[in-house]
């Protein structure tokens, strides 16, 4: 699924969703659910631009709904979606559904971490790094890898706030920098 920056708003709606579908009792079925919604409308840019146009009218888009969305969702989640409707809030499905997953992993004790890599690394080398980072951590790292050449070597790691720079790149600068302070 694309990651959708979320708002404020789209961060409380889907904190809503998350708490009742949890007091209910519902929490993995309504993930589930939200999870392939959030996919349908990451891997359909159109649909994502129908729920988010505003010269499309609500009635339009109550119709897809009932036809197409509503059978296929549990009630909670059908009542979810019609609250979003009724609150001009459906363009935000997508940053919903990532602000969930975000609350799904933290419940769960997955920390999402970003690689950094000069080049792709393969599913053996990937779950070698994932396993190092969850240890070093303590807790389930869920992998994101990015390409970057200009790192020139090594990786990058991104953990929240936090950054671990062990790039062939950082090192040189680092190098340099001393270089430089000893001449002057």
């Amino acid at each position: 699924m694309a990651t959708q920056h979320a708002s404020k708003s789209s961060a409380a709606y889907a904190l809503a969703l998350f708490e009742l579908a949890d007091e209910r009792k519902q929490i993995d079925s309504v993930a589930t659910e939200v999870a392939g919604l959030g996919k349908a409308v990451s891997d359909m840019p159109a649909l994502a631009s129908f729920f988010g146009n505003p010269s499309i009218k609500d009635a339009d888009r109550e119709g897809v709904l009932n036809r197409a969305l509503l059978p296929q969702v549990s009630p909670l989640l059908g009542s979810f979606l019609k609250l979003l409707l009724a609150k001009g809030k459906l363009g935000e499905i997508g940053a919903i559904a990532s602000s969930f997953q975000a609350l799904m992993d933290k419940r769960q004790g997955k920390v999402n971490v970003e690689v950094t890599v000069t080049k792709l690394l393969g599913p053996q080398e990937l779950e070698l790094v994932r396993q190092r980072i969850s240890t070093a951590i303590q807790k389930e790292a869920v992998i994101k890898q990015h390409v970057d050449e200009s790192i020139i070597g090594g990786i990058v790691i991104r953990v929240g706030d936090k950054l671990i720079d062990g790039s062939v790149k950082a090192q040189l600068q680092t190098i340099e920098k001393k270089l430089l302070a000893t001449t002057v």
